[in-house]
């Protein structure tokens, strides 16, 4: 097996449908998720999880079916894997996945789930309909969740209160960006009463109609449930890219200030924060464009979901950095993002001859993507380059201190990264 990043047994710009389905369910905190299938489908969605959130990892279990199973149903393996669950771990939640063979099979996995009479909620969920990646996985989840387990009546709406929509440990840096997130809103008299997929209890979700507002951070996740929320409920939604910059920060907020029946008087502390660190960046970088110059990419790349592409590359267009072309690559549909002037190519990650010729004048310049493109850069042989994560699969990184990329506190740690691979680069052309 090469042992080069991107070079193992699934080499694909993104993640299975099943992954994202046990991303959403293990995202819920106390929630126990059942991967009904063989360990190989156990192990990959597994492992996705657990890379970004080891306690989300541990709430992933298999029922471990074989050859026989996948011809003459699952029904025995499925049963003692329940009955497990029920006396060992006693979950506030199960959520079953039935992968791709199994689903084929057309067990009752309902009927196995009420006869084991489970303590708890169950939500089932067939792979065999999870056509598409990782957001396509993780929606159906989101839908079957909703759709089985309904809201609580509201009772009274909280005054300045949001529930963020499309959240997910299963993206790159999530917890990070989340806790600052909540801290912002929180800075800014805001309250969120519910992330489902982003470790809100089911408690905590069945309260979910008391908030004024649905904010869908990633619209590719969340934006179908904010939908579905709309016309169950009647639940208002604003759909915004996530908050990358201070411009980006400021103009996020705002957005979801305007969107609410009132502006709490505690928002200006947030603004003071960024123009602060406005001033701290400005100050801190002069003796480094002294001698370093201006921040220059010949061209930047930047491949990931497509929420986070197009707002990181917004953020680095306008606020974070230069270039001569800036290039988005996405993991999923973009016909719902509105152009943004200065973006010069925009591909499909499936459009792989088109992502090779993009990745091939890469040299001088910047790669913000996962070990898959990086995978490609070195087999096409570009040395005098630079790179920084922003998107799974990583394998060529390790962190054990999570920094934020969104928000304020992101935007101090985005600036340095950058500016660090900048010096890097200028070494490597000397």
């Amino acid at each position: 097996m090469d042992s080069r990043p991107g070079q193992y047994a699934c080499n694909q710009s993104g993640s299975c449908a099943m992954a994202g389905a046990a991303s959403f369910f293990a995202g819920i905190t106390g929630a126990i998720v059942v991967i009904n299938g063989q360990l190989w489908c156990y192990f990959y969605a597994k492992r996705h999880v657990e890379r970004q959130s080891a306690a989300a990892g541990e709430q992933i279990v298999c029922s471990q079916v074989d050859g026989t199973a996948i011809v003459y149903g699952t029904e025995e393996q499925l049963t003692k894997t329940l009955a497990h669950i029920k006396t060992e771990l006693k979950p506030n939640l199960v959520a079953i996945i039935n992968s791709c063979a199994v689903s084929l099979i057309g067990d009752d996995t309902s009927g196995l789930a009420k006869e084991a009479a489970l303590d708890c909620p169950v939500v089932c969920v067939d792979s065999n309909g999870l056509a598409g990646g990782f957001a396509e996985g993780y929606q159906e989840a989101a839908k079957a969740y909703f759709n089985q387990l309904p809201v609580a009546a509201p009772g009274e709406t909280q005054r300045h209160s949001i529930n963020l929509l499309g959240c997910t440990t299963g993206y790159y840096n999530a917890d990070a960006d989340y806790r600052e997130l909540r801290r912002m809103l929180a800075l800014s008299g805001c309250q969120v009463i519910a992330a489902p997929g982003a470790g809100s209890s089911i408690q905590e979700i069945g309260c979910l109609r008391q908030a004024e507002l649905n904010v869908v951070l990633h619209h590719e996740l969340g934006g179908a449930l904010a939908q579905l929320l709309f016309e169950q409920y009647g639940m208002p939604y604003i759909t915004l890219l996530p908050p990358y910059g201070l411009q980006g920060t400021l103009a996020w907020s705002e957005a979801i200030v305007e969107a609410m029946s009132s502006r709490s008087a505690a928002w200006l502390s947030l603004q003071q924060e960024i123009g602060c660190l406005e001033r701290e960046i400005h100050q801190g970088l002069l003796d480094v464009q002294r001698l370093w110059g201006n921040l220059w990419f010949d061209q930047i790349v930047v491949a990931g979901p497509t929420s986070t592409v197009f707002a990181l590359a917004k953020a680095v267009r306008y606020e974070l950095a230069d270039t001569r072309r800036l290039t988005v690559i996405c993991q999923d549909r973009y016909d719902w993002v509105q152009p943004i002037p200065g973006i010069d190519t925009v591909l499909a990650s499936t459009s792989t001859c088109q992502v090779q010729a993009e990745l091939t004048s890469l040299q001088g310049g910047l790669l913000l993507g996962s070990s898959n493109e990086t995978a490609l850069v070195q087999q096409l042989g570009i040395k005098k380059m630079v790179r920084q994560n922003i998107a799974l699969p990583v394998l060529d990184e390790v962190v054990l201190v999570a920094s934020p990329f969104m928000g304020v506190t992101g935007t101090r740690y985005l600036t340095a990264r950058l500016w660090n691979q900048y010096i890097r680069l200028q070494e490597l052309l000397d």
